[in-house]
């Protein structure tokens, strides 16, 4: 089971994605399904007054830390005091 640039998914997990509206959504992974021609699972996003469940394609998601690393190759480096 792997995201869209094939790093591995794991339970918890934060992810960024593009719902069917094109809005821009983050949230975190969990009851990941293995299935014969695509992997499945379900999405927390948390909104004004509860949480949001969706269910997406693992291979149309990116772990957020990956999205961090596109915009800010820098981002997690130790910082020099």
């Amino acid at each position: 089971m792997h995201y869209k640039n094939g790093r591995e998914a794991k339970e918890g997990d934060p992810v960024v994605y593009a719902d069917y509206n094109k809005k821009v959504l983050v949230g975190q992974v969990h009851s990941l399904n293995v299935g014969a021609t695509s992997c499945n699972c379900q999405i927390a996003v948390v909104i004004p007054g509860g949480v949001m469940q969706t269910c997406e394609t693992l291979d149309h998601l990116y772990h957020a830390e990956d999205a961090l690393l596109a915009i800010d190759p820098l981002a997690l480096e130790p910082k020099k005091v």
